[in-house]
């Protein structure tokens, strides 16, 4: 016959005060002190679990991000500048759902600070391969905007042509997508986004097209969902990885959202690193179809980088060496920049370099540039 642990406790309860107290108390008032004792005892081992629950808590708080300051000098120009300080904010709820979130804090010319969400999401972690992402998210196509970007990685004090805003490469979307990982074999591991979002416009001025806009609409103005991916394997033998983005959709035409056309995107991407030498580059394009009616054609935004970065044995410094080149309907934007980085720590880096830049029309300039970059 088996006994509970609550009947076993109340019966050695029981005894207890059986050996204290007179036979005669115990027939009038046995039960109601037990009963009086066991509650406190449940009691005190609620407090007890109670101030200990910080040792195993249900929910995990964590705060990232990275922040700059800069020092810009051109023909016409020498100005101190802050860059960015972009807080990332994680609130995870046991092993199954996490709230991510990054904001952008930004001064302009006249001192007036600017705030931006650069994304937040909902992730849902489904398993050990994929994770439902719900919300804004920074474009999974291609590897600069997702990976690479944030200042205190980008080796570089500037990012590549037509990797910015109103580029080649979209920046953000607001919808869902699945994202993870897999192992294809001792030798190959293998990692994938598959998303769905309100997609991307085309800016015109009258019935030309001059700039894509993706910062992460939250409506979608064509009535068409825009989808599409990347997929990627790594090679941990050869420290190389590579990577095709694709994507489909509609863009809406600003501003007004009253017109809309076609658009495809294709992207390829590689790193490889090879003990203190990091080569890595990449390739995009945009293509907006011509409008129904003839009154506009087909419009290509494509650019693309190779960058190449040494840092020397057992030393803090590092040299950089970035070419990239974005052609859009009104112009060919190409740039060069090359630069020495001192690494304080894996994520203090302070930068200077030379930046040459080229276009069709010849008002772009050369700028040298310092920054200082910090990763939390």
């Amino acid at each position: 016959m088996s006994i509970s642990k609550h009947a076993l406790a109340k019966t050695l309860l029981s005894l207890a005060i059986a050996s204290a107290f007179p036979a005669q108390l115990l027939a009038s008032s046995a039960d109601d002190e037990i009963d009086a004792l066991w509650q406190t005892v449940e009691q005190l081992s609620q407090q007890v679990a109670e101030a200990n629950e910080w040792k195993a808590p249900n929910t995990l708080i964590h705060m990232a991000g990275y922040a700059d300051v800069n020092f810009i000098s051109t023909d016409t120009e020498n100005s101190f500048a802050t860059g960015s300080f972009a807080p990332i904010f994680h609130y995870q709820v046991q092993d199954r759902v996490m709230m991510g979130a990054e904001l952008a804090f930004t001064v302009d010319d006249m001192g007036e600070t600017e705030v931006e969400m650069e994304y937040f999401t909902i992730d849902y972690f489904l398993n050990d391969y994929s994770t439902l992402v719900m919300g804004k998210f920074l474009s999974p196509l291609g590897q600069f905007r997702q990976n690479i970007h944030p200042t205190w990685i980008n080796k570089l004090p500037s990012a590549p042509q037509g990797f910015g805003h109103g580029g080649a490469a979209p920046l953000a979307d607001v919808g869902m997508q699945v994202r993870g990982g897999f192992n294809m074999g001792s030798s190959i591991n293998a990692n994938y986004a598959a998303y769905i979002g309100n997609g991307v416009a085309a800016e015109m001025d009258v019935n030309d097209l001059e700039e894509a806009h993706s910062p992460g609409f939250n409506a979608d103005a064509d009535g068409s969902k825009n989808g599409g991916g990347r997929f990627g394997m790594y090679m941990p033998s050869s420290k190389l990885d590579l990577g095709l983005s694709w994507a489909t959709g509609k863009a809406a035409e600003m501003p007004g959202f009253t017109e809309k056309r076609d658009w495809d995107f294709i992207g390829a991407d590689f790193t490889w690193h090879l003990g203190g030498f990091d080569l890595r580059g990449e390739y995009v394009d945009q293509s907006f179809g011509a409008r129904t009616d003839g009154s506009s054609e087909k419009a290509d935004f494509d650019a693309y980088y190779v960058q190449a970065a040494y840092r020397f044995p057992a030393s803090k410094w590092e040299i950089v060496a970035r070419t990239s080149t974005y052609n859009n309907p009104d112009d060919t934007l190409d740039r060069i920049t090359a630069g020495v980085n001192y690494l304080f720590t894996s994520s203090v880096i302070a930068k200077l370099g030379f930046e040459s830049n080229d276009n069709n029309a010849g008002t772009a300039g050369d700028r040298i540039l310092v920054q200082m970059a910090y990763g939390f």
